[in-house]
């Protein structure tokens, strides 16, 4: 949530001009390629974790019986 209030912050901060929309698109492209990373990376250790968790737990059972 900083980072894309510092990004909103910048982009306040610039004159608002045709020439600077390129630029400010293809942060947005950039900005956006970021959060599918980190949404992805999330995601994967949220499946490792549970995987983790099964894996446990299915061991504590066999080593019960």
């Amino acid at each position: 949530m900083t980072f894309s209030q510092v990004f909103i912050t910048q982009q306040t901060s610039q004159p608002q001009t045709p020439t600077k929309r390129l630029p400010t698109n293809f942060e947005l492209g950039v900005l956006l390629l970021l959060f599918k990373m980190i949404y992805l990376l999330s995601t994967n250790s949220y499946i490792i974790t549970i995987k983790t968790i099964v894996v446990i737990k299915w061991k504590c059972r066999t080593y019960k019986q």
